[in-house]
């Protein structure tokens, strides 16, 4: 009876045993599958601890940090500063280094992590990976961009003084090619010079329309307080001329008289006043009517006075004829 329940208990014990393995093996691979969350990404699952799946490696310290860079300073994709992802050259955005030593931009990984739903490698495809920003291929980029700036203006220099040194010498060379070359670089001299010229004169004409503009804009605010001090006073022209007694004027009379003074021109215009409109005044003056509006419009005296007499009046429309 003993043996019979030892070996019944140790029955159950695998049996129990056999099915933690398998709602273990079952939770870890459910979650890898249908990519469900970890309750803790730093804990593991219940079958790694039993042992049943590998777990995830530990964290590199600095010294496997510096064996994985050396080893990516080794690639060629390092050296030409591509991402294997995009394609592109690293230049001056974030990239990061993988334990697993490839380099990628920061965006292109997190945008293939967020693609794709797994934490994997995307060429050796190693899972659970760790990541650390890396700025190497930063530094190589300026030193690239540095030697081909310096290589340009050496060229430069180089190319000028010796075709500088061709014209002071006045060589003339046989060679076709170089004789070209030669002209050429005598033309972009003289269309440097014109440029410039070209840009100073018009640097100078638009300050010049500037200046130009300026004196317009301060010269019409000086018409426009002119015109406003000019209609004020012609205001009180009207105000005055409103409270002057009105006088009876013997128009007959003030006809017969301009009349025998047998005036054609408008003394103000000297143009001819027959069959036009006229202003008949109580001095016995006439004056076309646009020139008499004209002068009291920009008369600076109070009380508006005949132009010939200076005496002040009254006016009558009028029609000459003979």
């Amino acid at each position: 009876m003993k043996q019979f329940k030892q070996q019944k208990s140790n029955q159950d014990r695998q049996q129990d045993k056999f099915c933690i393995n398998a709602a273990a093996l079952q939770d870890h691979l459910s979650r890898q599958l249908f990519k469900l969350p970890k309750i803790n990404q730093k804990q593991l699952s219940l079958a790694q601890k039993l042992g049943l799946v590998p777990s995830p490696p530990k964290p590199l310290d600095q010294e496997e940090w510096a064996q994985v860079e050396e080893q990516s300073l080794k690639r060629e994709d390092i050296q030409n500063c591509v991402c294997p992802i995009c394609l592109e050259k690293f230049r001056m955005q974030q990239h990061v280094i993988l334990s697993c030593s490839h380099i990628y931009h920061k965006t292109c990984l997190e945008s293939f992590e967020r693609v794709s739903q797994t934490k994997q490698c995307p060429i050796c495809r190693r899972q659970d990976y760790e990541k650390k920003q890396f700025m190497v291929a930063n530094k190589q980029y300026k030193i690239q961009s540095i030697i081909k700036i310096q290589a340009l203006f050496r060229q430069f220099i180089c190319r000028k003084q010796f075709y500088e040194r061709m014209i002071k010498l006045q060589y003339r060379p046989e060679n076709n090619l170089l004789r070209r070359k030669l002209l050429f670089y005598k033309l972009s001299r003289i269309s440097q010079r014109m440029s410039r010229t070209i840009q100073q004169q018009g640097n100078q004409a638009q300050y010049a329309i500037n200046q130009l503009g300026d004196n317009i804009q301060v010269k019409q605010e000086q018409m426009e307080k002119n015109l406003n001090q000019i209609y004020i006073m012609k205001h009180n022209n009207e105000l005055m001329a409103k409270l002057q007694p009105i006088i009876k004027v013997d128009w007959i009379n003030i006809k017969k008289l301009a009349l025998e003074r047998k005036e054609i021109d408008c003394t103000i215009c000297l143009q001819s006043m027959v069959n036009t409109k006229v202003f008949l005044l109580s001095c016995s003056h006439m004056f076309h009517a646009n020139c008499l509006n004209s002068f009291e419009r920009y008369s600076m005296a109070q009380i508006n006075n005949c132009p010939i007499c200076r005496q002040t009046y009254q006016k009558s429309h009028f029609k000459l004829q003979y």
